[in-house]
């Protein structure tokens, strides 16, 4: 053989030697290199179904947000998961909130819209609450709140004055419930006669105002009523009595807020404790124990979703009000959240005891 071909040949062998050495080299780096694995992976969120639990009955803004959220929040994240919300009801969502600390998956899968007051709940020590509120990955607020104490048009109490002299009835959520203690409290520091009717659900609520099975609620906020009854603020068809909040809305001029009614420093601090929940809002949430990297991409995709120019629209559209919070700055509300003296959760935990009626037994009684 000529010694210039065998000189060439021999030159090709051991350029192929090399590369298919560089191939098996890089290979074994990618195999070992988890940077490089993550890279060719596939996004975790990638045709998974992801569950948001709502802790109330269909017919609230604690469902509504959520129910917006999901038509838009797979596409501001890799993998476009599908989000499935589902209603998981009891105890002002105690029971969605035990679920979500102690049963749910801690991958990310599983996220909550729970109630504004689960830290309060948690301090004020209530029986059967199995989680820390702190532990929870809060992911962000769809927005703050004002909540309402309304009465229909016929009923005699129009005014906070009107309530101290005339009995009405309020229907209100569960024992734990925000709407539970604004009406509590407001009885105890004002002298206010609310009588508290418990077993209707949110959207039950409003047929029951409007058919006079009560003379009114407190288990609605302003964005909720807009959403909802807009035409109950159009066409006069309630009063709204007082605003639970710390600042109330301009909307509503007449209808004075809590804070400026309360002029006991103790009484004020209580009712601060109550009313600081609004802060919270409506929220969105997982459970404790997911992984940093998997909560920060929930937080910046929430965060994308509520201020995209679709979500806004179909905001607008569905009458809610928007006032989006970071999840980070959420977190910082819990953590950052005043503590109660021991005796002043004594004194707080004798009001929240306040007894009311259920319209389950009084249909009951009726039949019987």
């Amino acid at each position: 053989m000529d010694s210039g071909k065998t000189s060439s040949t021999l030159h090709a062998l051991r350029r192929g030697l090399v590369a298919a050495a560089a191939v098996l080299i890089f290979a074994g780096m990618s195999w070992h290199n988890p940077h490089a694995q993550a890279q060719s992976a596939k996004p975790f969120f990638q045709g998974k179904k992801v569950n948001i639990i709502i802790g109330y009955a269909p017919g609230g803004s604690y469902g509504l947000y959520p129910r917006l959220l999901a038509r838009h929040f797979g596409a501001f994240i890799p993998g476009n998961p599908v989000f499935l919300p589902k209603n998981m009801p009891g105890a002002g969502s105690l029971v969605a909130a035990n679920y979500l600390y102690n049963v749910a998956p801690r991958d990310g899968t599983v996220l909550g819209a729970i109630g504004q007051s689960v830290y309060l709940m948690q301090q004020l020590k209530r029986p059967k609450i199995n989680y820390d509120a702190k532990q929870f990955n809060w992911i962000g607020r769809f927005t703050d709140v004002i909540s309402l104490i309304l009465t229909w048009h016929s009923s005699k109490v129009k005014t906070i004055e009107d309530a101290k002299k005339y009995p009405s009835t309020i229907a209100v959520g569960g024992t734990l419930s925000g709407s539970t203690l604004y009406v509590a409290f407001i009885n105890k520091f004002l002298g206010t006669k609310f009588q508290l009717i418990k077993g209707y659900g949110p959207a039950a609520t409003y047929l029951a105002v409007e058919r006079g099975e009560v003379d009114g609620t407190s288990r609605t906020s302003m964005a909720t009523l807009f959403a909802t009854h807009p035409d109950w603020v159009k066409e006069n068809k309630i009063q709204i009595v007082v605003q639970v909040a710390p600042e109330p809305s301009p909307r509503f001029p007449n209808a004075p807020g809590i804070m400026s009614l309360i002029k006991n420093e103790r009484d004020r601090a209580m009712m601060e404790a109550v009313v600081g929940p609004n802060a919270v809002g409506r929220p969105l949430m997982a459970p404790p124990g997911i992984p940093s990297e998997r909560v920060a991409l929930l937080r910046s995709a929430f965060m994308q979703a509520v201020n995209s120019p679709r979500f806004k629209q179909d905001a607008k559209k569905s009458g809610l009000k928007m006032n989006p919070l970071s999840g980070e700055k959420l977190h910082e509300i819990f953590m950052t959240a005043p503590n109660l003296s021991p005796d002043m959760v004594a004194e707080m935990n004798k009001i929240v005891a306040t007894k009311y009626r259920s319209v389950k037994k009084s249909k009951k009684k009726k039949k019987n």
